[in-house]
């Protein structure tokens, strides 16, 4: 059996949770004769390699997660998964990057799994905290994330961030044909959100199997989509 763990974080690259979990899950795959590679969302482009014993295939992801995947992403994709044949892609971070990579696991009939490692890949805030303080119920809504946003790149008062997030609106129509992603970025946040909160319950829908390594972060797969049947918890732990 072959799988292709897809992430933003490699151990590659840097040093973290995810990037150890993906790692050691790897070593003890090959334990049971599971053979396994890494997909690696990263700013720059490169041939595959390998670190640690694991083969590394570099694809280019835009800046932030809720920009779309490069104009040549799927292409790329699309080689890799004819290249490696996988029998599961097994996701670890989500952003639309992700999602158009998700699709073209539909389109070759290819099951992926999905662990939930941290709020970041629900959450634009990436904390869970509604204001940076009151714990949020993880689901998202497109104007409540929009105004929770911009609260937090403004500082002010939430209902400031429900108008800016009112504001984003008609930018949005104006600035939608603009390659400039930054700008884009910094005016077009209910746009982003809506599109975000789209490609999230489509691929939590479409998931083999959502892991959750925690009762809340399950609750917060539920509420976007995710199917309870196949969601299960499955606490990190030690070897």
């Amino acid at each position: 059996m072959k799988i292709v763990h897809f992430t933003e974080y490699c151990h590659a690259g840097s040093v973290g949770g995810t990037e150890r979990y993906i790692l050691e899950l790897i070593r003890g795959l090959e334990g049971q004769g599971i053979r396994s590679s890494i997909a690696w969302l990263t700013q720059q482009s490169g041939e595959s390699f390998e670190s640690e014993g694991v083969r590394i295939f570099p694809l280019v992801a835009p800046p932030m997660r809720v920009d779309q995947a490069p104009a040549d992403f799927d292409r790329h994709a699309q080689d890799l998964l004819q290249q490696k044949q996988p029998d599961l892609v097994h996701f670890h971070t989500f952003g639309l990057s992700e999602a158009s990579f998700a699709k073209q696991c539909q389109r070759q009939r290819m099951p992926y799994v999905f662990t939930y490692h941290s709020p970041g890949w629900t959450c634009r805030r990436e904390d869970l905290l509604r204001r940076g303080k009151t714990v949020c119920d993880g689901e998202v809504r497109t104007l409540r994330c929009s105004a929770c946003k911009v609260q937090e790149r403004t500082g002010g008062p939430l209902a400031l961030g429900y108008l800016g997030a009112a504001f984003s609106l008609p930018l949005s129509l104006l600035v939608s044909a603009s390659t400039n992603m930054n700008l884009h970025r910094r005016l077009c946040f209910v746009q982003d959100t809506w599109r975000y909160r789209r490609a999230l319950r489509e691929f939590l829908r479409n998931c083999s199997l959502v892991v959750a390594c925690s009762d809340w972060g399950r609750a917060v797969l539920l509420g976007n989509g995710a199917r309870p049947e196949h969601t299960i918890e499955c606490p990190q732990g030690i070897p």
